[in-house]
């Protein structure tokens, strides 16, 4: 244990060890003469040979020194210790076992995938090598494939709580979220104070439970009100089927402007939406809405998707087919619809910076005309100048460009109005607080300019979340904007959300 010490001491300083024995003692003649073994001259000068411990002690040294590394998150050097190590010792398996799992911690998945194919060709029964193996299948994206994998070794290992947490780990990846769960029972039977595996078990029974949801919106322009009640249920019909079914109520009034007298629309729609949870990060869904005015029905399909990696890369896609509009409300008597898609991107780019890129595509029909063409894109970075909870400072510089092209000739145009062009760019400061656990509130602030226009314009920010229980939470934000949207003037928004699982 001591040589072992020595020798971690020098490898940890960087100094390559002196494997090297003391020259043997002389040798006393029978003259009584202390003869050396250089001074003959038939025999050689004996070598400084290493001792096989001294030899396994360094051996080790040099391995734990390069572990410790990997874990103070020094990679760089870690992985050049490792390739010095390797180096030495090729068929050292253990080590190249620990090489693996240092690239994978890394991300670095090819790198790691060509290593662990050369241990599966030494040894393919190896528990640890095939948990590697595992790991590397759910980075490249096949969490079903690791799921089998860990399955076999819980097979042969039915006492290791580990590899059964890894199994529940690779289940959820693949989407089988009711398995992980009988797992994470499982594991909390065998070990009940882990608190790891009890928050993931109560993190699944939230994240899947049935739940109701209610949102309201009001939205005050200068000549017109908007007012949506939607109530929901949603629920999971199995590992991958969800189903959310409801109803909205809008109530939308205009005032009187320029001959034309006030009036109120009220829209009742049923509506009803299926998910499919492909893998543990694609998700599809289509959904139906029949929003009803004055007694007639009107069909609108709705398709989507979303992706999120669970790291750095979020994107969702949303597209509708003869969706009402109400927004203006003059739209609304002459049967105004629109056809859209829509696409949100957001990606992080470093610890402190996540980027965000919008687009929107739509085309308007009234009255069984085609009425006209718009687009918009945006994109904005949020960048975190304070995150020591429970006060975060974020600044959001952000632009914006939309373009509305009417058709030619269509009667319509300036009945159902929007801006022609805008071109913005804003800067904006969001401050988070975190009152208490479960408790935030944001404020924040933002100016636009309008570089096609010429004008200036600001918007305000209120938002609190509050996780009243485990089961309920509560959404209210509120926004300003003194050059709305659609329309221009100012625009005031309130909306509120309340969700409850049972």
């Amino acid at each position: 244990m001591v040589r072992l010490l020595v020798a971690l001491a020098i490898a940890a300083a960087g100094v390559a060890p002196a494997a090297a024995q003391a020259p043997p003692p002389a040798i006393e003649t029978p003259e009584g003469g202390a003869a050396q073994a250089a001074a003959s001259p038939i025999a050689p000068a004996p070598q400084a040979l290493p001792a096989p411990q001294a030899q396994q002690d360094t051996r080790e040294a040099e391995a734990i020194r390069a572990r410790l590394l990997s874990r103070l998150g020094r990679t760089e050097e870690a992985l050049t210790a490792f390739a010095a190590l390797l180096a030495k010792y090729p068929d050292d398996l253990a080590l190249r076992a620990d090489h693996v799992e240092l690239l994978l911690d890394a991300g670095f998945t090819d790198r790691a995938e060509a290593d662990l194919a050369r241990l599966l060709l030494v040894d393919p029964r190896s528990a640890r090598v095939r948990r590697l193996q595992a790991r590397l299948e759910i980075d490249r994206g096949a969490p079903q494939r690791a799921a089998e994998i860990l399955t076999a070794l819980v097979e042969e290992s039915p006492d290791d709580i580990g590899l059964r947490a890894d199994l529940a780990s690779a289940r959820l990846a693949a989407g089988r979220w009711a398995q992980a769960l009988s797992v994470y029972s499982d594991l909390l039977e065998r070990s009940p104070d882990n608190e790891d595996w009890r928050a993931a078990h109560r993190d699944l029974l939230a994240g899947y439970a049935p739940r109701l949801l209610y949102s309201h919106l009001s939205l005050y322009q200068q000549q017109a009100s908007h007012h949506v009640d939607e109530v929901t249920w949603k629920g999971w019909v199995g590992e991958q089927w969800w189903v959310r079914a409801g109803t909205r109520y809008g109530q939308y009034h205009q005032q009187a402007s320029a001959g034309n007298p006030a009036f109120t629309e009220h829209i009742v729609t049923p509506l009803v939406e299926v998910g499919f949870q492909a893998t543990r990060r694609l998700l599809l869904r289509a959904g139906l809405e029949e929003p009803v005015r004055h007694e007639t029905a009107q069909t609108t399909l709705r398709l989507g998707g979303a992706f999120d990696d669970g790291r750095l890369v979020t994107m969702t896609l949303d597209a509708a087919v003869h969706e009402i509009v109400t927004n203006p409300v003059a739209a609304i008597p002459l049967r105004g619809t629109r056809d859209r898609v829509t696409l949100d991107l957001s990606r992080r780019l470093a610890d402190w910076v996540v980027g965000f890129a919008h687009y929107e595509y739509r085309h308007y029909r009234a009255s069984g005309e085609e009425l006209g063409n718009a687009w918009e894109a945006a994109g904005r970075a949020e960048v975190a100048l304070w995150r020591s909870p429970p006060l975060q400072v974020t600044l959001i510089p952000q632009l914006f460009f939309e373009e509305y092209t009417p058709d030619a000739g269509s009667p319509l145009r300036d009945q159902i109005a929007f801006i022609r062009r805008r071109d913005m760019l804003g800067m904006g400061l969001l401050v988070g607080w975190e009152v208490l656990p479960g408790l935030r509130v944001q404020v924040g602030s933002t100016g636009h300019r309008d570089l096609h226009r010429a004008s200036t314009s600001w918007e305000v920010l209120g938002e609190v979340r509050w996780r009243i229980r485990r089961w309920v939470e509560m959404r209210v934000l509120y926004n300003r904007n003194t050059d709305g949207s659609l329309l221009g003037g100012t625009e005031q928004l309130f909306i509120a959300n309340l969700e409850i699982l049972y």
